[in-house]
């Protein structure tokens, strides 16, 4: 059975509300493959650096599982006011800000319960 590359997935959180990607009419957490030679956290850093234009710093690695033959390792973060207003999304990227229990009624993998916190 061949594995997919390893995946990191970010719950970046700002007043309560949690950075998605939409797909269709499911959610998933900001992130992506991890490149060869980089750790979790500096994956994670690098997706956001690409997805949102913003360079967060504070990350706290949580959790990892498999999930359709993938490893996903979850991080979390939180945005301050500063960080936010300087958000600029990449062209393709349909993302949105919303409620966490909206997000894990309709999220397209399952989460961790750890990261529910």
């Amino acid at each position: 059975m061949n594995s997919q590359p390893a995946r990191v997935s970010a719950m970046l959180t700002y007043k309560g509300k949690i950075a998605v990607e939409k797909k269709g009419d499911k959610y998933v957490l900001l992130g992506g493959k991890i490149e060869k030679g980089e750790t979790v956290l500096t994956s994670a850093k690098r997706e956001i650096k690409e997805e949102l234009g913003i360079l967060l710093s504070k990350l706290k690695y949580i959790s990892s599982r498999r999930i359709s033959g993938r490893e996903i390792h979850f991080v979390k973060g939180r945005l301050s006011e500063g960080l936010f207003g300087k958000i600029r999304l990449e062209k393709k990227l349909k993302m949105a800000w919303v409620q966490k229990r909206v997000f894990f009624e309709n999220a397209l993998f399952p989460c961790p319960k750890i990261i529910r916190s």
